[in-house]
C-alpha cells in the first residue's frame, strides 16, 4: 500500500498507477566503505523506463548510500517537472522515516534534504518493496560501485512522457526505440 507523503487536493484525484515511479537503492561494501547509489524512473501507466542513474561514493554507510539514491532520484524528477510521483525502496528504515514512523537520528541531514525535495511535488507517495522487486536499482548500484558514474536515458519513453531530452551530465547513453 502506498503512503502519501505530500498531496495537493483530494487523494482520490490521484491514481498511483498513473504517476511516475521512482525506485532507488544504495549499498556499501564494508559498511562504511566503498559505496554507491542508483535509481530508475518509469513513466506513468505502462511503466516504460525513462532514466536510470548511478554514482559511486568513495566512503559511506549503506544508509547514507540509500538516502543519496533517493535524493538523486527526487532531484532528477523535480528538475524534469514531474508533479506526481510514487517512490519505492527496499530500505524499510528510510521508507518509515519518510512516512514519519521512525526518527531520522543520525540520518537527520539526509532526511531533511529528502523531505525538502518531496515538497517539490503535488503528490508523492512511498512504499517499501522487497529487494527482489528492486532488482534494477540494485544492479545499478553495483555497476556504479564497480565502474563509476552512469546515466542512461531511454528516448522513446522520455518523448512519450513529455520530458525534455536535456539531461545535463551524461557518462554514457543507451537509447531504446530509435
Amino acid at each position: 500500500m502506498y503512503h502519501p507523503v505530500r498531496k495537493v487536493g483530494p487523494l482520490r484525484d490521484v491514481d498511483p498507477s498513473q504517476c511516475h515511479l521512482l525506485q532507488f537503492d544504495g549499498g556499501s561494501r564494508g559498511n562504511p566503505g566503498l559505496a554507491g547509489y542508483g535509481f530508475v524512473i518509469f513513466g506513468p501507466g505502462d511503466r516504460k523506463k525513462i532514466v536510470e542513474k548511478g554514482e559511486r561514493i568513495i566512503y559511506a554507510t549503506n544508509n547514507v548510500a540509500e538516502y543519496e539514491g533517493l535524493i538523486a532520484g527526487l532531484a532528477w524528477a523535480a528538475e524534469k517537472g514531474i508533479m506526481n510521483l510514487v517512490v519505492e525502496g527496499d530500505s524499510m528504515l528510510i521508507i518509515e522515516q519518510l512516512k514519519g514512523n521512525y526518527k531520522a537520528g543520525k540520518m537527520r541531514e539526509s532526511h531533511i534534504r529528502a523531505m525538502a525535495l518531496c515538497a517539490s511535488f503535488d503528490y508523492i507517495a512511498v512504499r517499501h518493496i522487497y529487494r527482489n522487486a528492486n532488482v534494477l536499482a540494485d544492479l545499478i548500484v553495483n555497476e556504479a560501485i564497480d565502474n563509476g558514474p552512469l546515466e542512461r536515458s531511454f528516448a522513446a519513453a522520455r518523448v512519450e512522457a513529455g520530458i525534455e531530452n536535456n539531461l545535463g551530465f551524461l557518462t554514457y547513453v543507451s537509447v531504446q526505440g530509435i
